[in-house]
């Protein structure tokens, strides 16, 4: 039975107090650096590893042969730990993961749980291994490759995917609930001319300066991620009427109005929007897009006859 473990007949003898039996397990287990116990049908303790006392605090003889409740608290015993040891007494395995906190360790720990049924020779079930190893860090570093794996390493805005995605479930939500929503296309006024006279090296210090600037000036329930080179989308969870959408572009607008200072050089940079709205406009994610893009261009072309 996979994931079972089981001892002879004659570690059987006593169950799990034979102490050659015992140091022989411990030794075992200590050398995973995971917490382990083995608790009896009794819901009692016959077993503990060293990383387990750590995290508690504890000295092996304050848990063994204590009952699981004593020591994790009747609350957690009968909601958490009980249902899961019987299902393991009924030959089951039982894996999970939560957050757990511990005397011995500061701030939450994520930890995979694991319950496997313990067996004699016979295939009776004896009792159950508890197993529970730390990957608290584990899942910083996966929460941190993920993050970066969505934000433009330059701006630290989502992406241009990461963007899309977010466009994609405001489609999903709006459609679930039978409501519209609106999206911004923008566009930095003749950012070309600042990498040509200035470098592109100074030109990303814009780009960085101006993503702080229109992040700043977002609603919470405003998304805006770079699309690439100067361009940006601008995810709203809500439509937007005409009076709205001048409110919208002059807020961003206002964002960019003070100059950008560069050493001693000084910048002032316009910005052009498009929206569109869903589901009016476009149904499709692309086709959605396309259409503020083209409008934003027309704003563009206005703007250089004001």
């Amino acid at each position: 039975m996979d994931g079972d473990i089981h001892i002879s007949l004659a570690q059987q003898q006593g169950l799990l107090n034979d102490s050659a039996h015992s140091a022989g397990l411990l030794n075992a287990l200590a050398m995973s650096g995971d917490h382990f116990s083995i608790v009896d049908r009794n819901y009692t303790y016959q077993i503990v590893s060293d990383a387990y006392l750590r995290a508690h605090e504890l000295e092996r003889e304050q848990i063994i042969g204590r009952h699981v409740a004593d020591m994790l608290g009747e609350d957690i015993f009968e909601q958490v730990v009980k249902p899961s040891l019987d299902n393991c007494f009924r030959g089951q395995k039982v894996q999970y993961r939560s957050d757990f906190t511990f005397k011995g360790y500061d701030g939450l720990r994520h930890m995979d749980v694991c319950y496997r049924p313990y067996r004699d020779v016979s295939g009776e079930v004896i009792g159950a291994i508890v197993s529970a190893r730390d990957i608290t860090d584990i899942r910083k570093e996966v929460e941190q490759l993920n993050a970066l794996a969505h934000i433009d390493s330059l701006t630290q805005l989502p992406n241009r995917s990461y963007i899309i995605f977010l466009l994609y479930k405001s489609m999903a939500r709006a459609h679930r609930e039978g409501r519209s929503f609106s999206i911004a296309y923008c566009d930095l006024n003749d950012f070309k001319l600042v990498n040509d006279k200035l470098g592109h090296r100074q030109g990303d210090r814009v780009l960085k300066a101006v993503a702080e600037r229109l992040r700043s000036a977002l609603r919470s329930n405003e998304e805006i991620g770079r699309m690439g080179g100067d361009e940006f989308l601008l995810v709203l969870d809500e439509p937007l009427s005409k009076e709205e959408e001048v409110i919208v572009s002059e807020r961003l607008k206002q964002a960019l109005a003070e100059p950008f200072v560069l050493g001693e050089e000084e910048l002032t940079l316009g910005i052009s929007l498009g929206c569109a709205r869903y589901p009016e406009d476009a149904e499709s994610a692309e086709t959605l897009i396309q259409v503020a893009d083209d409008r934003m261009y027309r704003d563009k072309v206005q703007s250089r006859y004001r």
